[in-house]
């Protein structure tokens, strides 16, 4: 025993069942104003409540087939033509339109795409069609957004021993664009980055000056060489608000080492430059 369904072009549905045993053949056709209703199968010589059953099931595949086939003929045509003014507003119809696609073949097989999805070769054009403008937008972005990297890697300008400080949030500013870069295109893109050496010299200048910054000696506020109560009255004052530090010289003031200068720190530089003690508290951290 077996039986199939085949759904032609014009929208009816064929149906022909064959009993081995029985040796019987039949062919009927119902029209699409009866798809999805069950058939009933008077065979008064051959009955059979298997071939019923089966005829009735077989009527309504193949009638969910053709209704799914029809919708997605619809879908594509709604889709149009794809031009390069529109293809980004057409880009969800094609995703789900192909998604519907291949749900369809995963149930019905490729055959019955090709047999009833009319306009299937219209959807392919339209996909690539949609798939080449969006690459060639993606390539002209990513030109744009290599020229501005290159842009801001030339604006940096020379490191130097008087401005490296000052560079500092540039360089940093830079490398996140590159890293942004990076991100949405792969490091091959670097190749577009002609002058990329120069962000890497930039950032290298930049740890070499920082790395030739005097080390503040805890105490030492006045850089003199001795820690003294003129050390210890610089700390007080500051921390009245009486005078400025520099950051080397907060450093230096900063001998308990909890990020602040206040009366203790100028306390801990008087006792130590009368030997009252001879360590500072942030040299032990």
């Amino acid at each position: 025993y077996y039986d199939y369904a085949k759904v032609d072009v014009l929208q009816s549905v064929h149906l022909e069942n064959s009993g081995r045993y029985d040796k019987f053949r039949f062919f009927f056709t119902v029209d699409e104003a009866h798809a999805g209703q069950d058939i009933t199968l008077k065979l008064e010589s051959y009955g059979s409540s298997q071939v019923y059953l089966r005829s009735a099931q077989l009527f309504t595949l193949a009638s969910a087939k053709l209704a799914a086939a029809q919708d997605i003929v619809a879908a594509i045509d709604e889709i149009g033509e794809v031009t390069q003014e529109n293809y980004a507003s057409k880009t969800d119809l094609i995703v789900n339109t192909q998604n519907r696609i291949d749900s369809f073949i995963s149930s019905y097989g490729q055959e019955s795409a090709d047999e009833l999805i009319t306009n299937l070769s219209a959807f392919t054009t339209a996909k690539e069609n949609h798939d080449r403008f969006a690459a060639e937008a993606e390539e002209k972005q990513k030109a744009q957004d290599a020229q501005e990297l290159i842009d801001a890697i030339d604006a940096i300008g020379e490191i130097t021993a008087d401005n490296y400080n000052e560079k500092l949030f540039a360089i940093e500013a830079v490398e996140a664009l590159r890293y942004t870069f990076v991100s949405n295109y792969g490091d091959g893109a670097l190749s577009m980055i002609t002058n990329d050496a120069k962000l890497m010299e930039a950032r290298r200048k930049y740890n070499e000056f920082k790395g030739q910054e005097p080390q503040a000696l805890y105490g030492d506020i006045n850089s003199d060489g001795n820690i003294d109560a003129a050390d210890a009255l610089k700390a007080l004052q500051y921390s009245v608000n009486l005078v400025e530090l520099s950051e080397t010289e907060l450093a230096a003031a900063d001998v308990d080492g909890n990020d602040s200068v206040n009366a203790n720190d100028a306390l801990l530089i008087l006792q130590y430059s009368v030997d009252l003690i001879d360590r500072f508290p942030a040299e032990d951290m």
